[in-house]
Parts: structure tokens; C-alpha cells; sequence
């Protein structure tokens, strides 16, 4: 295995670890905690933006990530339309299945295996459901939003684009799901 694969990885399964956010204080050093994460995103587009404009390769890229944004920019951008517009409930899910779920397709289809796509919707749906449960407790919208983002979740993965990166879609989509049902049925 490489190592630009194995770094792939590990990025992902440190997804989670963004869910930090929630419990920052409000406020820090006189700036809310939201103003602050756009203001590290801006950092990290700026240096996305020279990263781009030198085509300098970073380790852990794919190939074509060289002349667009990289899987990690569209990573920062989900966190950016999630983190400060949703609550913990509606996010530990999908960070949660984006950063242990994409990996296990991803594996799972190097391999060929056989196990595509029904392991990734078993463990998407157990962390999904077993995350909001702990939040919200065990309701029939909590069910029903967790069998909605697994559906989306697993769909977005396999849907491929040149426009748009799977770990954007992969929080976004299921994320609004799971809104949706939550609106609808909550």
C-alpha cells in the first residue's frame, strides 16, 4: 500500500475530530467561534489557491486533484455550510460516515469485494443511528432520518463528478436529509 494512500485514510478518519467545534466556547478572544472558523478556512483556501495556481503536489492527493480543488477544500467547505448552520444531532452522523464509511468503500471496492454496498450501509446506518439516538434519543424520526442519510450517504459515494468532490456531498446531502426528516416529522 502507499504511502499517499495510507495518508488518504488517515485524514479521513480524523473528520470526526472537526466536531470539536461544538464545544468551543462561543466566543474567542472577542470574536465568535464561527467567525473564527471562517477565518481558518480563509487560511486554507488561500494556501488551496497558491496550491493551485504552482500545481504543487502534495502527498496523499490523487492525480487529478492537481488542477482543481483538492478532496480536503471540499472537506473544509462541507464544514463550513455544516458546523455553524446545524446542530451536533444533525452533524456527528455524517462526519461520523464520511470519515469511517467513505475509507471502508473505498477499501472495499479495491478489492472487488463482495460486501460493497451492504457493509458500508449496515455501519453507516449504526453510527448514524446510534449517534442521533444518543443525542435525541430513540424516536421514529430519529430512525427514519438515520435510514434516510445512510440511503443518501452511500448513493453520493458512488456518484461520481468531476465538479465536486464525494467528501462535500457525503456530510451535505445526508445532512440535509436528515434536516428534512427532522422538519417533516419531528
Amino acid at each position: 500500500m502507499d504511502r499517499g494512500h495510507l495518508v488518504r485514510r488517515a485524514v479521513h478518519l480524523t473528520a470526526p475530530l472537526f466536531l470539536v467545534y461544538y464545544f468551543i466556547p462561543d466566543e474567542v478572544l472577542g470574536l465568535n467561534k464561527a467567525i473564527w472558523l471562517f477565518i481558518l478556512a480563509g487560511i486554507f483556501f488561500a494556501i488551496e489557491a497558491w496550491r493551485l495556481a504552482r500545481r504543487v503536489p502534495l502527498i496523499g492527493m490523487r492525480d487529478y486533484e492537481s488542477g482543481r480543488m483538492s478532496a480536503a477544500g471540499w472537506f473544509v467547505l462541507a464544514g463550513l455550510v455544516s458546523l455553524p448552520f446545524f446542530p451536533l444531532g444533525y452533524t456527528l452522523p455524517v462526519f461520523l460516515g464520511m470519515g469511517l464509511v467513505d475509507p471502508l468503500i473505498g477499501e472495499l471496492r479495491m478489492r472487488s469485494s463482495r460486501l460493497n454496498p451492504a457493509l458500508p450501509l449496515v455501519v453507516y446506518f449504526t453510527l448514524a443511528l446510534g449517534s442521533m439516538s444518543y443525542v435525541y434519543g430513540m424516536e421514529t424520526h430519529v430512525i427514519v432520518a438515520a435510514a434516510v442519510a445512510t440511503v443518501l450517504a452511500i448513493w453520493v459515494e458512488g456518484f461520481k463528478t468531476e465538479k465536486i468532490d464525494d467528501d462535500f456531498t457525503m456530510i451535505v446531502v445526508p445532512l440535509l436529509g436528515i434536516a428534512a426528516v427532522f422538519s417533516l416529522l419531528a
